[in-house]
């Protein structure tokens, strides 16, 4: 399968994250090729030297488990990253590798996040 195990977030579910892990109004990053789908954001788009301008600029970093939060912990960027495994070894082993590999990130369980916004 294309996403290894993942379920992607879907527009609502990240408006509803956005709206209560983010103290300023976000802008959305990602490559050239990187596909609009939240309305009302800002997007930032571009090349991994101007991405990584953008991120070393932020307060926070909020995403998913992806390149773009290797990224940001690679960086050393604060970053808040939500974990869209829903097979629980793999689901663990990814938390302790963003815990051990990017001290300034923090990473959460999709569902406990999800279940504490509705």
């Amino acid at each position: 399968p294309r996403n290894h195990g993942k379920k992607p977030l879907t527009p609502t579910e990240c408006r509803m994250i956005l709206s209560q892990r983010s103290t300023r109004n976000p802008i959305a990053i990602g490559g050239k090729d990187t596909r609009i789908y939240l309305g009302g954001y800002m997007y930032h788009l571009g090349d991994l030297f101007g991405i990584s301008k953008k991120l070393l600029g932020c307060r926070k970093f909020i995403g998913v488990d992806s390149g773009m939060s290797h990224l940001a912990g690679t960086l050393g960027v604060k970053s808040e990253i939500i974990n869209m495994h829903d097979i629980r070894s793999v689901e663990r082993e990814l938390m302790e590798f963003y815990r051990e590999m990017y001290p300034s990130t923090v990473s959460f369980r999709r569902q406990d996040l999800l279940s504490k916004l509705i």
